[in-house]
C-alpha cells in the first residue's frame, strides 16, 4: 500500500451537517460545484475518563458505512464549509486505520466464503418452526 502519509490529497473536510471527515481528495477532473472524496473516514472526539481527567480521543469509522461499500462519493460544494489539508501525524492515523479497515473487510468476505448456502437455507427453514407442510 503507498505511504499515504506523504500525500498532500489527504485533506479534512468541514461539512455543513457539523460532520468532520478526513479523505483523500481525487486528482482527476470531476463535475463542477463537486468534489469527489476517496475513502472518506468520519472524525469524532470521544471523552473518556482517566486518572488524571477527562481526555479526548480521536476516533475515525466509515462515513457511511454500513449502508454502502462505495468508497468514492461526490459531495457537493454547497455543502462544504472549508477543505484543509492534515498533519502528518493524523495522515499517518488516517493510513493506519485505513489499512485496519482493509484487513477487516478482508477477513469478514473470507468468512462469508466459508459459510455454506445450503446450510444458512436449512437454519432458516428450520427457524420457520412450519406446521404445515406447504410453504407459499
Amino acid at each position: 500500500m503507498k505511504n499515504f502519509a506523504e500525500n498532500e490529497n489527504f485533506k479534512l473536510v468541514k461539512l455543513i451537517n457539523g460532520e468532520d471527515i478526513i479523505c483523500t481528495i481525487n486528482s482527476k477532473p470531476s463535475p463542477e460545484n463537486v468534489l469527489d472524496v476517496l475513502n472518506p473516514l468520519k472524525m469524532q472526539v470521544i471523552p473518556k475518563m482517566t486518572q488524571d481527567g477527562i481526555e479526548e480521543s480521536l476516533n475515525l469509522s466509515h462515513w457511511v458505512h454500513p449502508y454502502t461499500e462505495t468508497r468514492s462519493f461526490q459531495v457537493p460544494m454547497s455543502s462544504v464549509l472549508l477543505v484543509a489539508t492534515i498533519s502528518p501525524g493524523l495522515s499517518r492515523y488516517y493510513e493506519y486505520t485505513l489499512q485496519k479497515i482493509d484487513r477487516e473487510d478482508q477477513l469478514a468476505l473470507e468468512e462469508l466464503d466459508d459459510i455454506d448456502n445450503e446450510e444458512i437455507f436449512d437454519d432458516l427453514l428450520e427457524s420457520m418452526n412450519l406446521n404445515n407442510k406447504s410453504v407459499h
